[in-house]
């Protein structure tokens, strides 16, 4: 796709786009330049990518949080079913 495509681009589009979602989960990546290139072009598209970037922040921090519960709850089975054995 044209980064001119962008355009028209809503919120919606940007979080499901694999580009986007690739520049905001790794920011540090070598093509990630190119996003932060076309703001630079494009300054009025930056309130759309912004609000579209922080629900996928938003979104991963959820996902890590459920993470980090299945995990809890994997250790306390674990614990539990040692206790059985007790």
């Amino acid at each position: 796709m044209v980064k001119s495509d962008f355009l028209q681009f809503s919120i919606k589009d940007f979080i499901l786009n694999e580009s986007f979602q690739h520049w905001i989960t790794n920011p540090h990546h070598v093509p990630s330049e190119e996003w932060p290139e076309w703001l630079a072009k494009y300054p009025e598209r930056v309130l759309v990518v912004e609000k579209a970037q922080s629900f996928i922040s938003v979104v991963r921090e959820s996902l890590d949080e459920l993470v980090d519960l299945e995990e809890v709850e994997e250790s306390w089975m674990d614990v539990q079913s040692r206790l059985v054995l007790l």
